[in-house]
């Protein structure tokens, strides 16, 4: 207990005002061998550790089977001497987790590296090509890493569009969001009410069949690169689903850094990302804000401020976006003349 006792009584002990940590929990650290010099709190399930054995990450789960899953996928990558993503490692002791105080906790080494900058192009792609390495990579494996259950893209935007707009009469936004927020709306009923549902399911039984697994979640700040390598980190939100969704996400992601232009990315000869730009049913997607919702979700319950610098952002973008889902209409509308 002395290397423990040396952090608390030195104050090394850095918390967040709602991240408490007890001399217990460090009991259980000590126990895994581990031997602490200093600890930050990052969230209520993470943090780093300064180590006698290095920089640690300690990530604590609800669900045992999400930690086996990720463990069993990072295992995987390690046998194949890939590194597409950051895997956890055992402890000194050579288990891979402790429970306490209702989660699961498990260790990696802290990954050096910077986050991706969508604001730069060679960034931009080289998320794609490491979202394309993480598809391939995982594209054959022989054992489950995620629950076994059908994803509906549908039927979780519909989630997200209902909420949002029953909260809009209780966001706290200035008058003059309003408009931007009500337009924003009009663009998400429009597409909810074309998206073809049987289309999607189609791929998301195939998908699931097949065992295709996507990331879930390429937000910039879940790709770090160093002068060595780029890797994939944060996988909470891994799932069997069509791997056009991993690119529908990354699109909207950084579609704001190219002034909602689809110009950049039409050539790039990666099979999910061009099915995402040719087939007419992906096509549409692209237009749905699912990135505006999530936001103003999670802003509105967090911080008024941040809110209203947000919607203040994006009406400066508005103009370029209304182009864009004007570009989809005329695209669709033509589709169904046809036909």
């Amino acid at each position: 207990m002395k290397a423990i006792m040396r952090s608390l009584d030195n104050k090394e002990l850095e918390r967040g005002d709602s991240n408490q940590l007890d001399r217990l929990f460090f009991q259980y650290i000590q126990e895994t061998g581990l031997i602490i010099d200093s600890c930050h709190v990052l969230k209520k399930n993470v943090v780093k550790l300064q180590t006698e054995q290095g920089p640690k990450v300690l990530k604590g789960f609800k669900n045992k089977e999400k930690l086996h899953g990720q463990l069993l996928l990072g295992s995987i990558l390690d046998d194949r001497n890939e590194k597409v993503a950051a895997s956890f490692e055992p402890f000194p002791t050579k288990e891979w987790f402790f429970h306490y105080d209702g989660l699961y906790w498990a260790c990696m080494p802290v990954e050096e590296g910077t986050p991706l900058d969508f604001s730069k192009r060679a960034d931009r792609l080289l998320g794609l090509r490491q979202i394309a390495k993480f598809h391939k990579e995982t594209g054959n494996l022989t054992k489950d890493v995620a629950p076994l259950k059908l994803f509906q893209l549908n039927e979780k935007w519909l989630r997200r569009y209902n909420r949002f707009q029953l909260s809009l009469n209780q966001a706290p936004i200035q008058k003059e969001f309003v408009p931007l927020a009500s337009s924003v709306q009009r663009w998400g009923e429009w597409i909810l009410e074309r998206i073809n549902r049987k289309f999607l399911q189609h791929l998301e039984v195939e998908a699931l069949n097949n065992r295709s697994l996507i990331h879930g979640d390429v937000a910039h700040h879940n790709f770090l690169r160093n002068k060595f390598e780029t890797v994939l980190i944060d996988f909470d939100l891994i799932a069997y689903a069509p791997l056009e969704y991993d690119y529908l996400q990354y699109i909207n992601r950084i579609m704001p850094f190219l002034k909602w232009d689809l110009q950049e990315v039409r050539d790039i000869p990666i099979p999910g990302l061009k099915h995402c730009l040719q087939n007419p049913d992906l096509y549409l997607l692209l237009a749905f804000p699912t990135d505006f919702f999530r936001e103003w979700l999670f802003l509105m319950r967090t911080n008024e401020q941040k809110l209203n610098n947000y919607l203040a952002y994006a009406r400066q973008k508005f103009q370029e976006r209304e182009r864009f889902f004007i570009q989809v209409q005329k695209a669709y509308y033509k589709r169904i003349t046809y036909n």
